[in-house]
């Protein structure tokens, strides 16, 4: 198995995920609430949780590790929920017992790339507190640079213009 990646790039590789994406792995994860907990914060079923869940660790791992052939969720629907509830299963196991737990043998996804994947979100997990406190200090300097100053400038003044534009139109 490869090494884990440093803090800055777990931080880094979170950061570029899609919003969507890092709000599953943050609430489930790095926040350790449960998967029936996250499935009602999200207002969707556990089932389309576990295939969101996968999705988005499957583009970490992606993030991570670039060069790597991991399985790309998209095969059919009935694969990619069995390779899911492995995933989930691998994770919950795994968290109990601290060993290695692989997934089916046979579909769309090894038993080593699940083992892969639960191995990512166990990491997240344990450094869970870590990552969000590097997550918002990240965005906290991104948001204080001199680019952030300037995105912000920018947003403020197209809010004022909007507003202008609101009240010449209505007194129009």
């Amino acid at each position: 198995m490869s090494p884990l990646p440093s803090p800055v790039q777990w931080i880094d590789g979170l950061r570029s995920l899609s919003p969507r994406s890092l709000r599953y792995l943050e609430h489930r994860h790095l926040e350790r609430h449960s998967l029936a907990e996250t499935a009602a914060h999200f207002g969707i079923s556990e089932d389309a949780l576990r295939i969101h869940l996968l999705r988005a660790a499957c583009e970490l791992a992606g993030r991570l590790d670039p060069t790597s052939a991991r399985w790309v969720p998209g095969g059919s629907d009935r694969e990619e929920a069995a390779v899911a509830r492995a995933l989930e299963l691998a994770v919950a196991v795994a968290a109990a017992h601290e060993g290695a737990v692989t997934g089916p043998s046979r579909g769309a996804a090894s038993g080593r790339e699940v083992e892969l994947l639960a191995r990512l979100c166990r990491h997240l997990r344990e450094a869970g507190p870590r990552l969000l406190q590097g997550i918002e200090e990240a965005e906290r300097a991104a948001f204080n640079s001199p680019e952030g100053r300037r995105r912000e400038r920018l947003r403020t003044a197209a809010i004022i213009a909007l507003v202008l534009l609101t009240v010449w139109m209505s007194l129009r």
